[in-house]
């Protein structure tokens, strides 16, 4: 049992509320008026440690990312991400005109785990071809370096609701459109997130 004379009560106090404010460190304390000193002591009984809040930076991060139309007003914090991802946003009715009607947004690490967070999306998806592409996933390029995979795209239906599903390397951004057709919510994914 640890003894805290009450000199060092005010600022004991004082530095344990600070750290518990920080994630740090809490305590409860007993008072003890029964001293053999006659002086108030307060023993220690119990420390408790906790997590720091997680790093917004990779939110606000992804929420520059979003495509036009989505933003802090119809996109809200997942509270049960995907696993490895950083941050990961579920997006309502897109705001433009012809909009998705929804959307998942996904901040991952590294490019592996962006790319086996696409394929396990992909492989949720009743495949069909996108327009003017394959029925199956495909690489698809930015118009400046056409050589060049800039990420994998996917279009399809996931229970029965029209889905679009794409990676983009060099953000490591995985999103997902839903919309009333293939179409639409191809030409909003070529039109505004690329």
């Amino acid at each position: 049992m640890t003894v805290v004379p009450k000199s060092r009560i005010v600022v004991g106090a004082a530095a344990l509320a600070g750290l518990a404010a920080l994630g740090g460190v809490g305590a409860v304390l007993n008072n003890d008026t029964h001293s053999a000193t006659g002086a108030t002591r307060f023993d220690v009984t119990e420390v408790v440690t906790t997590t720091s809040p997680p790093d917004n930076s990779a939110l606000t991060k992804l929420m520059k990312m979003l495509p036009a139309g989505f933003d802090a007003s119809n996109c809200a914090v997942v509270d049960n991400p995907p696993r490895d991802s950083l941050a990961t946003v579920d997006c309502e009715q897109n705001s433009l005109p012809n909009g998705p009607t929804s959307g998942r947004f996904s901040l991952y690490p590294d490019e592996a785990t962006l790319e086996t967070h696409f394929q396990t999306a992909a492989s949720e998806d009743q495949i069909l071809p996108c327009p003017g592409g394959p029925a199956s996933a495909s690489n698809w390029q930015y118009a400046e370096s056409p050589n060049e995979p800039a990420g994998k795209v996917v279009c399809g239906t996931y229970e029965g609701t029209p889905d679009l599903v794409w990676s983009q390397n060099d953000k490591l951004l995985l999103g997902n459109l839903q919309g009333t057709d293939v179409q639409s919510i191809y030409d909003f994914w070529s039109n505004n997130t690329i």
